[in-house]
């Protein structure tokens, strides 16, 4: 207890008292969710002023992935046909924008890399031909062109002969009524150019050997694939980062980081050893790449909450869609 609370200074009554802290705050917490919960699953539609309170809630500190899941399920209630009704307009983030289309400038790396072709447009990036595992058909990059993106969208079905991923990146899509299929939710992210970074001790992989070890290591954590993700012409791509942590010819820990314009992202995290620190790890190894710029990306559940505590910010929600 003292160890995780404290040094053994600090004396037992200290770390009871933060501890019990602690407790009311997880209490309250998860007394609100269910709460909210309860709403969701009313037969009442929710109403804009839940939706802003229930996000203040949020950015005053509940960090849980549980918490996050259920605001992205209230905002994606607000966006159905209710919302479209008010008029009501919901305010976006623009640092989600920036994440978002930074993770579609990783998205043409990985497609130049595979030889395959796409599309992007200024309101989403479109493939053209199959996807590799794990990526979406369309990535929705503007919330200001809703129609335009469920035009294109129906264009790929088409295309890909009904069955079709897209990333909604601003939780706008009316999944029931278009019927789609919620893959799951995530949360962009967000760490300020003005944060303290932590030193870092990865090393950025440059041959095509560790490469190889590098992705085995990558789908051994959780990513199991039989394709070949990362080849040498990715590896070898002016804006793309790929680090790692070797140990006994064995890497135990990555990431892959993306440079824009703007921001740089952080992608394919992952540890084999389930390591409390690997976000703090993977985010000095991207902020190296230039520490003049902020560090965006998205996760959920387990991975939400351990960039949460290593500084990142939630600036926004998204959902993987399924036609």
């Amino acid at each position: 207890i003292l160890n995780n609370y404290g040094d053994m200074k600090c004396g037992l009554r200290g770390a009871i008292k933060r501890m019990m802290k602690c407790a009311m705050r997880a209490q309250q917490q998860r007394q609100q969710c269910e709460q909210i919960r309860g709403l969701i699953n009313s037969k009442r539609s929710c109403s804009i002023w839940l939706f802003v309170e229930s996000c203040t809630q949020l950015v005053l500190g509940a960090r849980s992935a549980y918490f996050v899941s259920l605001c992205a399920k209230l905002s994606t209630r607000l966006g159905g046909p209710n919302y479209k009704k008010s008029g009501y307009v919901l305010n976006i983030d623009e640092r989600a924008v920036i994440a978002a289309n930074n993770n579609a400038d990783l998205y043409e790396a990985v497609f130049l890399s595979h030889g395959l072709r796409y599309e992007r447009l200024p309101f989403g990036f479109v493939a053209r031909d199959q996807p590799p595992p794990y990526y979406a058909h369309l990535t929705a990059l503007s919330h200001k062109a809703q129609n335009d993106i469920c035009r294109q969208f129906k264009d790929v079905v088409q295309r890909f002969s009904g069955r079709a991923v897209m990333k909604d990146s601003f939780c706008q899509m009316d999944a029931q009524s278009e019927r789609l299929e919620v893959l799951f939710d995530a949360s962009w992210i967000w760490f300020g150019k003005d944060k303290q970074r932590p030193s870092c001790t990865w090393k950025r992989v440059k041959s095509n050997s560790d490469l190889q070890l590098w992705e085995d290591a990558w789908k051994q954590s959780g990513c199991p694939t039989d394709v070949k993700m990362f080849n040498e012409i990715f590896l070898n791509k002016g804006d793309i980062f790929i680090f790692g942590q070797k140990n006994r010819g064995v890497f135990e820990k990555g990431c892959i980081g993306n440079r824009s314009r703007n921001c740089i992202g952080l992608s394919n995290v992952f540890s084999i050893s389930r390591s409390s620190r690997i976000y703090d790890q993977a985010t000095a190894a991207v902020a190296s790449i230039d520490p003049s710029l902020p560090i965006v990306g998205y996760e959920a559940t387990e991975n939400l909450e351990a960039a949460c505590r290593n500084g990142f910010e939630i600036v926004g929600n998204l959902r993987v869609l399924v036609a």
